[in-house]
């Protein structure tokens, strides 16, 4: 998969909800990169759905950990950073861009990003925790994967309570998704 990843270059997919950390949404007029160098700032993408079938109008985010979180007392609190949240498009896709410019010293230590992804739809949550890289000055990538490769991809099932990752080299694992009640206040402005 690596190797095809390279050579098809750019692959297009229909994610038309963008995120820049600070910034808010971006519904592009054409599909978007999901890999090569034009993906530029994007951290995940991915589709969410609800028993098979595709679910517009979540909402979904990242959540951002300092790189202290383990050193937090039992009981203690940890400062983490929220993205504003997106709205996935009538077929599901979402695309989260995070600009390493705009990162501080506490959730990025030049290198890699740890985060949580929320999905949030009629009170009801699911989040997922990953890594990614910084590969190039600006392009965020998974473990050991370059430039050309694909940007992660999580696609969820909140009726199926499943996830699916594909990370940027290509390896498949899908995983049980636990899915809560959450209030709306839950979503960050």
């Amino acid at each position: 998969m690596r190797l095809k990843a390279r050579t098809i270059g750019l692959l297009l997919a229909s994610a038309t909800s963008l995120l820049a950390a600070c910034g808010g949404e971006d519904k592009p007029d054409k599909p978007v990169a999901t890999a090569g160098p034009g993906t530029g700032t994007m951290v995940v993408q991915g589709i969410v759905k609800h028993e098979g079938e595709p679910l517009a109008g979540a909402k979904v985010w990242l959540t951002l950990w300092p790189d202290d979180a383990g050193e937090v007392e039992e009981g203690g609190t940890v400062d983490t950073r929220d993205s504003k949240p997106i709205t996935t498009d009538d077929r599901g896709h979402y695309a989260l861009r995070l600009d390493p410019d705009t990162l501080t010293s506490a959730y990025f230590d030049g290198e890699s990003l740890n985060f949580d992804i929320t999905v949030f739809n009629k009170n009801k949550a699911a989040s997922w925790g990953s890594t990614v890289w910084l590969v190039d000055r600006r392009v965020w990538r998974s473990e050991a994967a370059l430039v050309g490769d694909s940007v992660l991809r999580m696609n969820f099932d909140l009726g199926k309570e499943s996830i699916t990752t594909v990370d940027s080299r290509g390896d498949r694992e899908a995983a049980e998704l636990p899915i809560g009640d959450a209030p709306s206040v839950l979503v960050p402005h």
